[in-house]
Formats: structure tokens, sequence, C-alpha cells
């Protein structure tokens, strides 16, 4: 008992050793919410800092058959600003995450993380809607594809517009660059772009759309040899009040099917094949107090091992509020994914809980668990993985 409060300790010296010399972007945000004198309006927003602290404990830190039990450790202290003017929203953080592993020191890093959030229109009565996101983040997670503990870089631009050209039609389209950087394995770049139409209330509150991609997915090749694949697709879903009314009150619903021709290229020999695609969700507020979600998604992705996945995931969630100050939610998934360069396939279920309470103005805590459980082709994907976090988040 006494070495393991040792070791506790030993963790958190390290925490406060790095908060002192390690990244001076921390300093910076401490000095500028103090001269805040914790909470300030600027330019009608608002800025703060918001820190939190967790403890988990993961049963399998590396996420395979051989995987190890570990207590991690988080501090992640980020400052935010926050303004709304008429239905337009604007948004932005940044900060830097501790994480410190007490067994497994080797996976220790610090990861900086920052995001941009733009909604508009402002003014009531415009044609003009969509929004801009922009993200940074360094993250240490595992991936379930390479069954390993690994170190990403990830830059995300998606931009998404509407343009009402008549009273019930719209002309809609996104753009979007994702890429993924890591060291020990291949970087995955993602570019599409997407141009459509909606029709509203086509049946009622039905409403259909009409929607072509172009979508560009490549990897490196430092695992192993390059990727890229292209896809074409045209995808036709609805949106709306697509259940009875008089049943399911307050739901918002969309869903698209679409016919997806993906060419690869591997070793400079390129192939085309077929894929049908699906993608949608369900949103209830089914009480005051009570919301259920459901959604679901088909595509064939590129791995950082450099090979084409096609993966299918469905999940359901529903969310408590149990007081003013109290709430909470279940979320259960499944995910089926075939790796269409080798025979590998793999199936996860998982299923979480969560519960959050505001204990002051400014103070929150609250408990996660949840555990996942795999069977694969490929025997070291064969895991069951149980990870149980408590934290608590401040706001000056």
């Amino acid at each position: 008992m006494g070495s393991r409060r040792n070791n506790l300790n030993n963790v958190a010296l390290k925490i406060i050793k790095v908060m002192k010399t390690k990244i001076a972007a921390l300093t910076i945000l401490t000095a500028v919410s103090n001269s805040l004198l914790g909470f300030l309006e600027f330019d009608r927003g608002q800025i703060f800092l918001e820190t939190t602290f967790q403890g988990t404990h993961d049963n399998n830190i590396t996420g395979n058959a051989n995987g190890e039990s570990d207590l991690i450790l988080l501090l992640d202290p980020t400052l935010i600003y926050e303004r709304k003017s008429g239905k337009g929203s604007l948004s932005a953080s940044a900060g830097v995450s501790f994480l410190r592993y007490n067994d497994f020191d080797q996976f220790d890093s610090e990861n900086i993380h920052a995001d941009f959030n733009l909604d508009f229109p402002v003014t009531q009565g415009s044609r003009l809607s969509g929004g801009i996101d922009l993200g940074y983040t360094e993250r240490t997670e595992v991936d379930e594809f390479v069954n390993d503990l690994i170190v990403s870089e990830n830059t995300n631009l998606n931009l998404n517009g509407q343009y009402q050209i008549r009273p019930r039609v719209s002309v809609t389209g996104r753009i979007g660059y994702n890429d993924r950087a890591t060291d020990q394995f291949s970087d995955v770049t993602d570019e599409f772009a997407t141009v459509g139409l909606l029709i509203d209330e086509i049946w009622q509150d039905v409403g259909v759309t009409i929607d072509y991609r172009k979508r560009n997915v490549t990897s490196s090749g430092d695992f192993g040899t390059e990727r890229d694949d292209k896809d074409d697709s045209i995808s036709l879903g609805v949106v709306g009040q697509i259940l009875p009314e008089h049943l399911f009150p307050k739901l918002d619903a969309f869903a698209s099917f679409s016919f997806q021709t993906v060419e690869t290229e591997r070793d400079g020999v390129r192939s085309k094949q077929d894929v049908i695609g699906y993608n949608g969700g369900i949103s209830w507020e089914a009480r005051p107090t009570t919301s259920l979600e459901l959604t679901f998604n088909r595509d064939v992705n590129v791995s950082v091992l450099d090979e084409s996945i096609e993966s299918s995931i469905i999940s359901f969630g529903i969310q408590q509020q149990f007081s003013q100050l109290v709430e909470g939610g279940i979320n259960i998934y499944f995910r089926d994914s075939d790796f269409l360069d080798s025979d590998r396939t793999d199936e996860r279920l998982g299923i979480g809980a969560n519960l959050q309470a505001q204990l002051g103005r400014n103070w929150t805590a609250g408990a996660r668990i949840s555990y996942e459980e795999g069977d694969s082709t490929r025997e070291l994907s064969n895991y069951d993985r149980l990870t149980t976090s408590i934290f608590t988040s401040f706001r000056f």
C-alpha cells in the first residue's frame, strides 16, 4: 500500500515539475486568466480558463491481447473564448493535456490542442447559413486497427454552407480536409467536397436531399505501400419528422443511402469496386428530461496500416437529466470492419455510462466507465478493455 502511495506521489511530482519547466504555454494561460480576474467580457464575448483533472484506470492501455493495466492521470488547462450574436456563434480554445502513467512512464506525454468554430448567419432572414471548423490536436490513444498506443497529430478543416434559392429549396455544399500524422505508422490525408440540394416539406415536415461527393484518401506508405483511394458517390436522403408525429413528437432525423464507385491504387495497380454506403441518425426528445439518439454509418476509409477498410457502425445513446444539477447517459455501439486488402475482419461491441454533477457555479465533477470486447481473425485484436474514470473541472 505504501509503495502504491509513493508511486502516486511520484506521478504528482512529475506533473508539477512539467508544469513549471516543460510547457511555457501553461504559464501564459495561467497568467492571462489571473489578469482577467476570472471572467472577462471581451468584444461582446466571454473568455475563461477551464482546468480538468482526471484519474483513469485502464486494464488494457495498448488495446491488444497482451495489454497491461495502469493508472493514468490527466491535467488539461484550456483557455476558451465564446461569443454569440443573433443566430451566429463563435468559439475558440487552446490548451495542453498532460498525461502521466503510473507504471509505464514511457507513454507520458504533453499534447497540445486548439480549435476554432464559427456558425452563421448573424442576422435574421439571411439566405446564407453555414459554419467553419478548424482544429489541431495531438493525441496519445489506442488505435483499434493497429492494436497499439500511438501518438498522432490531427489537423482538420471543414466548411459547410447552405443558400436558400427558393422558399423551400436550398443549395448545400461542404469541403473537408483531415490529416493524421504519426511517427510509427503512415500519415493519412482525407479530402472531400460535396454539393447538393435540400428540398423542405415535400410531405408535411419531411424533406429530401440529393448530394454528389468527390473524395480522395491517401496514405504516405511508411508502413506498407502508398494508398490513393478515390470515390465518387451520389446519395439520396430524407430529413425531418420521418416517423408519425403523434407517436414521436420532437423527433429530428436524417437518413441517406449512397452509391459509391471506389477506385484504389496499390503498387501502381488500380482497381474499382461499387459500394453501397449509408449514413444517418435519429434524435428524439422523449421527455423534457430524456433524449435518445440512434446513429449509423457505412463507408470506406484508409488506416495508418496503408490498408483500405470498409466499416459499418451503429450506436444508440440515452441522455437523462436527473435534476437541475445532475445528468448522465448510456451509450452502446457495434462496429464491423472488413480489410479489403486481406482476409482480416474485426467486430467490436462497446458500452459506456457517465454521470456528471454541478457542484458549484464553476465546478463540475463526475465519473465514466466503458467496456469493449472484440472478435477478430487477427489474434492480437481479440481483447477486452475496461476503463473507469473520475474527473473534476473548474472554470476561472
